[in-house]
């Protein structure tokens, strides 16, 4: 699509006659009885100018995922629904010191990284902890407010390397889930 941008404005730069002689004029016996008037160049040179600026737009949207339908709600629901759906599929090895409970790993910047992951670039995310792996997800533009919480589990027991090593490995994953409202 972007080539056809760069060529749409390409011909509209182009002086109208050189591109009609180029393009046109062969298939007229007498190309110059045939020749559009200054206006007609005019309009096609704008309405190349035209397409090129809507064509270039509709690309970029694209580049971003979001075409600008829907409200900032429900494009915050999509939000949320695909970072629950990144964290489901999270798991992986956490070392922790003995002391701390099993479960205790703060997932604050992994929620972060699914929730503006998952964002258009058109909507601003607001995420707020409010504690026990509860996060308060907001956006500009809209007064609904989600609530996503993240649990781990271990798939595998708990190592202990000793009392020479005071740490501990276990394998775990992620379940995330939301409700509509603040925590």
């Amino acid at each position: 699509m972007l080539v056809v941008v760069v060529l749409a404005l390409v011909m509209a730069i182009l002086p109208g006659r050189t591109t009609w002689q180029v393009l046109h004029a062969w298939q007229f016996r007498n190309p110059e009885a045939n020749e559009p008037s200054n206006a007609a160049h005019a309009v096609r040179r704008l309405s190349l100018l035209f397409g090129a600026v809507l064509l270039g737009t509709l690309w970029f949207q694209l580049q971003d995922g979001d075409l600008g339908f829907g409200s900032a709600g429900s494009k915050l629901r999509d939000t949320v629904d695909a970072a629950v759906s990144d964290l489901d599929q999270d798991s992986h090895t956490r070392f922790t010191r003995l002391t701390e409970p099993a479960g205790s790993g703060s997932y604050e910047g992994r929620v972060s990284q699914a929730v503006r992951q998952a964002a258009p670039r058109s909507l601003s995310v607001e995420i707020e902890s409010t504690g026990d792996e509860s996060y308060t997800i907001t956006a500009e533009g809209t007064s609904d407010a989600y609530c996503l919480r993240v649990r781990e589990t271990e798939l595998e027991p708990v190592t202990d390397y000793g009392e020479a090593v005071a740490e501990r490995v276990a394998r775990v994953t992620l379940s995330a889930s939301a409700t509509d409202q603040a925590c």
